[in-house]
């Protein structure tokens, strides 16, 4: 009976201190080994913490399902898990996802709208996207806008900044939008309240229409500001702005491969072959730098530029410069072609 006892005993013993001993490994083993790729984990809304446990286990990110139910209920967790998707990185322990998990830590998704790009491929983008919510297929621009609470505003073009965005999964392309939006109106009247008090702007609108401008036609930097002044120059001296990219945006698609001379000649109103002045509204969506430009441009006596070919312009002062730049770099680049 004593023999019977100390096995019994020393049974216990064992058990326990293996145990003790694979509730220590589970503690300290990472969910992904290095070197793998991170994994994202959904958490459905309502989902209990014991469900969470097998549904790690079902990814194979979770050896011993019970133990984290056992963790997630003794430390009193149960209630405040947080529904999301939660990205699980190399390395990361068991306990690390629970705080992430009580804390929603959930995992942000982005969504990234180039400088220059139109505010069609914006929504077209968002349209595109599997973790937004996509409420706005059926609604015109001006929809949107009113949406957004700028009723009136029939072409929203150009008022909203380029950048990337960050989202949870679910976010409805309104609020981003409305994100975007926001980012352009404070940027806009930061830049409009630091502008050289010399532009002969009348107001933020018209600032903003050169900055498309300018976002569509230099690739620079520093060509920017120079370009900007330009553009101004040739409107105080009641010239044609002559800017290809306002008469390709106008077009709407209707462009089949270079721009030509009978495009020049199709009447929009963003044709600045035809009609002087401003184009009615931003042909695009213009970046910090093209935004800056316009309110600083750069005072010279330039009037015409034409690209190389490099990215870099040719800038004339006058007619013959410019023809001269445009025979050695558009019509001799054709020429070799």
């Amino acid at each position: 009976m004593l023999f019977k006892k100390k096995v019994l005993h020393w049974a216990i013993v064992f058990l326990l201190a293996f145990l003790l001993l694979d509730v220590s490994h589970f503690f300290r083993a990472p969910l992904l080994p290095k070197g793998s790729q991170p994994v994202i984990f959904r958490l459905e809304p309502g989902t209990s913490f014991w469900r969470v446990a097998y549904a790690l286990h079902d990814q194979q990110l979770l050896s011993r399902p019970a133990y984290w139910s056992a963790m997630v209920f003794l430390g009193g967790y149960s209630r405040d898990l947080k529904a999301g998707d939660y990205q699980i990185v190399p390395g990361e322990k068991p306990w690390e996802l629970l705080q992430q998990i009580v804390q929603g830590k959930i995992h942000l998704y982005s969504i990234t709208v180039p400088e220059g790009w139109t505010f069609s491929q914006m929504t077209d983008l968002l349209g595109q996207h599997p973790y937004v919510e996509h409420t706005l297929e059926a609604y015109s621009p001006a929809m949107i806008m009113q949406k957004l609470g700028k009723e009136g505003v029939g072409d929203p073009e150009g008022y909203f900044f380029p950048s990337t965005y960050l989202f949870a999964r679910g976010t409805p392309d309104i609020i981003i939008l409305k994100v975007a939006h926001e980012t352009m109106r404070q940027k806009l009247e930061r830049e409009w309240a630091n502008r050289d008090p010399n532009v002969p702007y009348k107001d933020k609108d018209e600032a903003l229409i050169v900055a498309s401008l300018v976002e569509k036609e230099a690739a620079r930097h520093e060509e920017r500001p120079i370009i900007a002044g330009a553009i101004l120059n040739r409107l105080h001296k009641k010239m044609l702005l002559q800017v290809d990219a306002s008469v390709i945006y106008g077009l709407k698609g209707r462009l089949h491969g270079k721009l030509t001379k009978e495009d020049l000649k199709i009447d929009t109103p963003y044709n600045t072959y035809l009609h002087k002045g401003l184009p009615p509204t931003p042909i695009c969506l213009p970046g910090d730098d093209s935004l800056h430009a316009a309110m600083h441009p750069v005072k010279s006596n330039i009037l015409f530029w034409v690209a190389r070919g490099d990215g870099t312009h040719q800038f004339s002062l006058t007619l013959k410069q410019h023809m001269q730049a445009v025979d050695q770099y558009i019509k001799n680049k054709h020429n070799d072609e």
